[in-house]
């Protein structure tokens, strides 16, 4: 044989062997039984029904605002079988049902759900159990928002506050219903306005994601080097890897921020040491050496929201005539669920104004220029519950630092969307008054801190020019509160 045509054999054998390692590598990840990633082929129909490409971050679902619509809950009911696990989802609605729609098309994220439609299970959450256990029980057998024939409601995100639904019976006749004292959601639309996370069970999670060992990781939860982390309880939470510190502060110090404020829509976290030798570490060791994590790194936890859909800004908001005013034209002929939604979308822009975030509204705001239909689409970084409706204000890592340094390029967006805001929760507005009055925000957000997270010396706290940025912050709050008050003629509280 020539030593041309041995030649030939070895460059065909290397491209051979070269492509097919390259197939491997593309391939996704799946999870073994034994809990071990493992790779395996997207199936076709999948894969020519997929918008998203593999590893590309996305939202958890994405759907066509015809084919869902923009508001809207259900709660759901689930058959068990004689063993007790889930057979089937039925009962309650959604938005698009009570318009005539079929459930059954709903999508949702494979990364959240197992590849399924709504009311299907995490892959490792169901190898866990975890939404086959009872989440309580009363003394006669039936859990929470269940009954005695062998129905319970389907709790997909514990945590947050026990909640029937919105009545929509309710109906609001006039404004006089809707606000009060001028610019103060009312009583009836607080009523119907999803409650999101117990402060109580937040702090349970919290306690609990801190001793509890790891028993899985996989890939998910956004990012590369992020991971989704299976608990012993059979709980699941987002690992957040990130390079800056100033990452893990914003994440960790707008969460304190939101519970200063009494908003309930950002998901808790905690603070972790990657150490493969610890009780709550080693049984993944293997895992997260593969994951690229450096040892002794700190990680942020943050709490797992499953069966979340996307949202979308209010179209009282969306474009550049965007106003929401206690005044009929704005509020009037509204449904029960389109208020309730308003009400969180009034803390969301207070928030997300006092933490300068250019990662949710102002991102869909900044891309306008080069797509002039993004105002119709997801709202990046922020997701709705599908049981419930509550908002979930989630990575929230630019805030008070990063995007404080980048104000000259955003800062006009959010001034944009305070400025079109004269309706406020109560709550949250007599909180910005009192932070106003007496500058202590920093002392509140550091005792919170304190209080709450025992590795508070790891993470250095807000800077004093960011604390006094924030404080500015509320100030301009606060002065858009008086305005509004003063234009809609109520004075004091």
């Amino acid at each position: 044989m020539s030593r041309q045509t041995r030649l030939y054999i070895m460059v065909g054998l290397a491209f051979t062997l070269g492509t097919l390692f390259g197939l491997m590598v593309q391939l996704p990840t799946t999870t073994r039984e034994d809990g071990r990633a493992r790779r395996h082929a997207v199936p076709e129909e999948r894969a020519k029904n997929s918008r998203w490409k593999i590893g590309q971050r996305k939202p958890a679902a994405i759907f066509d605002s015809e084919t869902l619509g923009e508001g809207g809950s259900y709660d759901a009911l689930i058959d068990r079988d004689e063993s007790g696990r889930i057979s089937a989802v039925s009962g309650g609605a959604t938005w698009h049902e009570h318009q005539g729609g079929d459930k059954s098309r709903l999508p949702v994220d494979p990364r959240r759900s197992g590849g399924g439609h709504a009311g299907q299970l995490n892959p490792v959450a169901e190898k866990l159990q975890d939404l086959n256990r009872p989440v309580a029980s009363d003394r006669t057998g039936a859990g929470i928002g269940g009954n005695a024939t062998g129905k319970s409601r389907l709790s997909v995100r514990a945590g947050f506050r026990q909640w029937s639904g919105v009545n929509h019976t309710v109906t609001f006749r006039s404004i006089s219903d809707i606000v009060r004292n001028g610019v103060f959601w009312s009583r009836q639309v607080e009523a119907v306005t999803p409650p999101g996370w117990d402060g109580t069970a937040a702090e349970d999670w919290m306690r609990r994601a801190r001793l509890s060992r790891v028993v899985a990781v996989q890939e998910g939860c956004g990012r590369m080097l992020n991971r989704l982390l299976s608990l012993e309880d059979g709980s699941l939470s987002c690992a957040r890897y990130r390079q800056n510190t100033d990452q893990i502060q914003g994440e960790v110090f707008s969460y304190y921020l939101s519970r200063v404020l009494e908003i309930p829509n950002v998901p808790p976290c905690v603070l972790s040491t990657v150490n493969t030798n610890s009780h709550q570490w080693a049984e993944v060791s293997h895992d997260v050496h593969l994951s690229q994590w450096n040892e002794g790194k700190l990680v942020i936890l943050s709490r797992w929201a499953d069966h979340l859909i996307p949202a979308y800004i209010p179209r009282k908001l969306r474009y550049d005539d965007r106003r929401l005013h206690p005044v009929p034209e704005d509020l009037e002929g509204l449904s029960a669920v389109e208020l309730g939604e308003l009400a969180q979308w009034s803390d969301l822009i207070v928030f997300d104004y006092l933490t300068a975030n250019f990662d949710r509204v102002a991102n869909n705001m900044f891309n306008r220029q080069w797509n002039s239909q993004i105002m119709d689409s997801p709202v990046h970084n922020l997701e709705k519950s599908a049981t419930d409706g509550s908002l979930v204000f989630f990575d929230n890592e630019s805030g008070l630092l990063h995007s404080y340094r980048l104000l000259d390029k955003y800062a006009h967006f959010h001034d944009s969307l305070l400025k079109s805001l004269c309706v406020f929760r109560k709550r949250t507005a007599h909180i910005i008054e009192s932070l106003h009055k007496k500058k202590d925000v920093g002392d509140l957000l550091l005792k919170e801190f304190k209080a709450n997270e025992p590795l508070q010396r790891w993470l250095p706290f807000l800077p004093d020019a960011n604390l006094r940025t924030l404080n500015e912050r509320i100030d301009s709050v606060y002065e858009q509160i008086h305005k509004c008050r003063k234009t809609y003629h109520v004075e004091g509280r």
